[in-house]
């Protein structure tokens, strides 16, 4: 396997960071990678070993605000000064487009898209917003539905607490509000992150990681709340083709997902805007970070045999 890192720069002159791993011979096909909150890419290095000794080809980068986009630790949790959502999902989409640029286009070349919790939350915005899909085949992981009353709820508040604090403020309140009801669901707790994973080791390693679990800007709460309030207001509708394979993930017990009722909702929206090609999956007892559960195999392996039924 090689790996390699680099900066790639975007029309508003941020640079976004990176990472590649690539198989020793001629990749069948490439997955990019769209990683959540508060994380960064340098997690799914060992998702990407299983798919590179599978034949493929994986690319993903750090958002803005994210591991090595953000240039000081300042910068962590913070998007833009202005259109932060429209700007993480512009980058998503430039990153892709290097990728047709660096490896064509075409037989062996075709592109699928891995996107978890903040992450499938961006690439809903790209499907619905910038049609036709960029992307062969789309798995969305620890999602939810785009939107509702408790997110118009916490948009609003999070739109106070930046009157209170500035755009660069870091609100406890709306870290309490967003993490603290889905840790209540696995009292006794051992951490604030215990429901991440049922994998005490990789709560831990979460923990430890100085680039994860940062508190969130007022500002980046604001536009990411609001990204996904216009998505649930203007539907799945646009996103073509309408036979594009979605593949949804989740766990039952991931409270993003609103322990197992939500991915089900979301491929509701998905099948009534007439996209016929999705399917669902749920894993018994699994919480959030999907990749990182204690039955994580059987997800990889659920995720080769989808990318080998439709971009191989």
């Amino acid at each position: 396997m090689r790996s390699d890192e680099f900066d790639l720069e975007m029309d508003d002159g941020v640079t976004v960071h990176v990472r590649r791993w690539q198989p020793e011979t001629e990749p069948r096909a490439v997955v990019q990678v769209t990683h959540g909150m508060t994380e960064h890419t340098g997690r799914y290095g060992r998702f990407a070993a299983a798919l590179v000794a599978d034949g493929y080809a994986v690319w993903a980068h750090d958002h803005r605000g994210h591991g090595g986009t953000a240039p000081t630790e300042a910068d962590l949790g913070y998007f833009a000064d202005e259109h932060g959502f429209d700007r993480i999902v512009s980058d998503l989409l430039a990153v892709r487009a290097e990728i047709g640029r660096q490896c064509g286009e075409g037989a062996g070349r075709q592109v699928a898209v891995l996107a978890h919790s903040m992450g499938s939350f961006i690439t809903q915005s790209a499907l619905a917003q910038h049609p036709p899909s960029a992307w062969d085949a789309v798995i969305l992981a620890g999602s939810d539905t785009p939107g509702g009353p408790p997110t118009t709820a916490f948009h609003q508040v999070a739109k106070l607490e930046r009157l209170r604090l500035g755009k660069r403020g870091r609100s406890t309140l709306l870290d309490k509000l967003a993490f603290g009801p889905f840790n209540r669901a696995f009292r006794p707790t051992r951490t604030g992150s215990d429901w991440l994973t049922r994998d005490t080791a990789e709560v831990d390693q979460y923990l430890a990681d100085p680039r994860t679990g940062f508190l969130f800007t007022t500002q980046a709460w604001v536009d990411f709340m609001s990204g996904r309030c216009r998505i649930a207001s203007t539907g799945f509708g646009a996103v073509r083709p309408k036979d594009l394979p979605i593949l949804l993930l989740t766990g039952e017990r991931d409270p993003v997902g609103r322990m197992g009722k939500g991915v089900p909702q979301l491929a509701g929206q998905l099948r009534e805007a007439g996209l016929s090609g999705v399917q669902v999956i749920t894993y018994p007892g699994a919480r959030h970070e999907l990749l990182n559960e204690t039955n994580r195999d059987l997800v990889v392996a659920d995720v080769q045999a989808f990318l080998s039924r439709t971009i191989s």
